[in-house]
């Protein structure tokens, strides 16, 4: 049974990839529209070196610190991620956490 620390760190897991889910959305949404949504998002995971966003979500939330930072860089880059991310030194610790549950 899941407790209520469980589900907070759920929660917390998951910030990075609902900003990105709200960046791309507003980003589609500017756009000329000529991919649907799943496409927009699909390609924007290939940019970030995945095949399909799913793969993407699924992964990310227990990636490795290292991993993490590569793939929030490279969102940045290409302007997938608005700068209200928080990457401050205890955005890791806060928000994130390694494949080991640490």
């Amino acid at each position: 049974m899941n407790t209520v620390s469980s589900q907070l760190e759920a929660n917390r897991r998951n910030e990075f990839i609902d900003e990105l889910k709200r960046s791309i959305k507003t980003l589609h949404k500017e756009s000329d529209r000529s991919l649907t949504l799943t496409q927009y998002q699909n390609s924007a995971a290939k940019s970030l070196g995945y095949p399909a966003w799913n793969l993407l979500a699924a992964d990310i939330s227990s990636c490795t610190q290292q991993k993490f930072w590569k793939v929030l860089d490279a969102a940045r880059s290409r302007a997938l991620v608005s700068e209200e991310v928080d990457d401050g030194p205890d955005f890791f610790d806060d928000y994130w956490f390694d494949a080991s549950g640490d």
